[in-house]
């Protein structure tokens, strides 16, 4: 891969263009509003990639008190 991808994707990332945190939480509302299942939620957000650490952490923060 050409340095100048690694650079720019690195750009973004402390730029904060991309956030997997904000991802997750924002697509997680999304698909709990619209009834998915936790299993079902967990597993959408993996399959785009996001890591199980940043999932675990958005379905901590999304479950009632």
């Amino acid at each position: 891969m050409p340095a100048w991808i690694d650079e720019t994707v690195a750009r973004a990332i402390r730029s904060g263009l991309v956030d997997d945190r904000s991802f997750a939480g924002a697509k997680l509302g999304s698909l709990l509003r619209r009834g998915a299942s936790t299993r079902t939620a967990r597993a959408a957000l993996m399959a785009k990639g996001v890591g199980a650490d940043v999932v675990a952490t958005a379905l901590a923060e999304a479950a009632p008190d």
